[in-house]
């Protein structure tokens, strides 16, 4: 019997991560943990360590752990923990698996779902504030949450991935942790899927077909917006309540398109990251095309 997860989705966050994570449980070999999002290797001193919730491994491992190949983990921060590669390391049979977006998208990504889904920000900041505020190193007191304030402070940090892959570099080499693409994920999920089950030495299975989680949603009217995040936070788990908040989704939002200003703002951060995206390339062999 399994006693801890030997398969993890290590980030990033905004990168699909939850459809990916439930797309890759559909295989036969792979059973998740829940949650997705254990968060069981972040660092005693992370900002994030209240969303730790078990001292150990055995609260969130599934019952037919011994039946499957892998046990899949996602916390997404996992990636920037000091403590992960080191795990992996006295761990040999542990493999991970990280999904990179085009960091700009990636945090126009979090900011929105940030403001619209979380409802954290506060309405009146726009994405091109939140960038300047972001090239500035500001204090960003507007965000409500402290974790949201604490992750969308560090996005810059988050999105120079040739640094942040730095210390996974020699578990990346060994070929015991796995670079996809989001971009290539979504263009050619079949290729991405048969690549990814040969490097974990599993039959292949047609798994691809299913609806995005996670997706920002913007809301039609604010003030409605506002009492269901309210409510939402009241009984967030009650089953009765899911086909109303389905119903609130369906009719009361919509999906957020960038405007002229977002697109100027991005271009911004584009500036800002350029250096980091083509040292990816160079450093790690990772085609970065897309994200022209």
């Amino acid at each position: 019997m399994k006693l801890q997860p030997n398969l993890f989705l290590l980030g990033l966050p905004k990168c699909g991560t939850s459809t990916f994570f439930d797309q890759l449980c559909k295989h036969s070999a792979i059973e998740g943990t829940n949650p997705k999002e254990t968060f069981q290797l972040l660092d005693e001193d992370s900002e994030l360590i209240t969303l730790k919730k078990h001292d150990s491994w055995k609260h969130v491992m599934p019952h037919s752990s011994d039946q499957v190949s892998y046990v899949l983990e996602g916390s997404t921060h996992t990636i920037f923990q000091k403590m992960a590669p080191e795990y992996f390391k006295r761990n040999p049979e542990v493999k991970g698996i990280i999904v990179l977006r085009d960091p700009v998208k990636r945090i126009y990504s979090s900011f929105n779902f940030t403001k619209y889904n979380l409802n954290s920000i506060n309405p009146i900041i726009s994405f091109d504030a939140y960038v300047n505020d972001l090239l500035a190193d500001a204090d960003f007191q507007y965000i409500k949450n402290e974790v949201s304030r604490f992750v969308l402070s560090h996005e810059l940090y988050y999105s120079k991935y040739d640094y942040v892959l730095q210390s996974w570099q020699s578990l990346i080499k060994e070929g015991r942790v796995k670079i996809i693409i989001f971009e290539a994920l979504i263009d050619s999920p079949e290729d991405i899927y048969r690549d990814l089950f040969n490097w974990l030495a599993i039959t292949q299975e047609k798994i691809w077909e299913t609806k995005a989680k996670n997706t920002t949603l913007q809301p039609k009217k604010e003030w409605l917006h506002q009492l269901a995040v309210i409510v939402n936070k009241k009984v967030y788990n009650w089953r009765v309540f899911q086909p109303i908040k389905k119903l609130y989704k369906s009719n009361m939002t919509k999906v957020h398109h960038a405007t002229e200003e977002d697109l100027k703002a991005m271009n911004k951060l584009r500036g800002a990251l350029n250096d980091s995206i083509e040292n990816l390339n160079r450093q790690f062999g990772i085609d970065t095309s897309y994200w022209k």
